[in-house]
């Protein structure tokens, strides 16, 4: 899954969902084209999708490829999806 749509299902997904408002306070952007413009685009830069998902209270894990499966909640970086 692209890291913009990984952010966009975590957004949405909220209990209670994160509008662009919210994730600009929390990432202290002074306007929504800052956060909208990065969720558009096609990729994200590694800093700037670890600053987002931590303002999700979300966290990056790299793992060896043989290690079991994510578990329910879990989102994988790459791929067309």
């Amino acid at each position: 899954m692209k890291e913009t749509k990984i952010i966009q299902d975590i957004m949405e997904n909220s209990t209670p969902k994160v509008t662009l408002d919210v994730l600009r306070d929390r990432l202290g952007h002074k306007h929504i084209s800052g956060v909208s413009e990065r969720l558009r685009g096609k990729s994200m830069k590694v800093d700037t999708f670890v600053s987002f998902l931590d303002a999700l209270g979300y966290e990056v894990i790299v793992q060896p490829k043989t290690a079991r499966e994510p578990r329910e909640g879990c989102y994988k970086v790459g791929g067309d999806e």
